[in-house]
């Protein structure tokens, strides 16, 4: 069975230097958010298939929201990460500008269907 969170941090991992965190990106206290970062979420994770009463196939939505200070242009490329390691893009929303970080921001879900055994 593939491990959904290893197989989104090697994903991501290819946008390097772009930081990134699951769920919440977190600073040391006092410290500014860096100018370019990347939230991961996992939104849905569910069986998709049993056969003899075992799951044998599981469906992931991954959620990748991507930050920028300087417009959704400078956005990285999470489209080419996620779909180089197999994951189909799904939803696309963007996120309100943040007034107190002067981030711009865009989410988009990823989605997968992966073998369990």
């Amino acid at each position: 069975m593939t491990d959904i969170f290893s197989l989104v941090d090697t994903a991501l991992g290819t946008l390097a230097p772009v930081p990134y965190a699951w769920d919440e990106y977190l600073t040391e206290s006092g410290a500014a958010l860096p100018d370019t970062y990347l939230v991961v979420s996992d939104v849905t994770d569910q069986p998709a298939m049993h056969a003899d009463n075992q799951e044998v196939l599981r469906f992931y939505r991954i959620q990748v929201s991507g930050y920028s200070r300087n417009g959704m242009a400078a956005l990285p490329n999470t489209d080419a990460a996620m779909i180089g390691a197999g994951f189909a893009k799904s939803n696309r929303v963007k996120l309100p500008y943040n007034n107190g970080s002067g981030h711009f921001g865009l989410a988009t879900d990823y989605t997968i269907l992966l073998d369990t055994n």
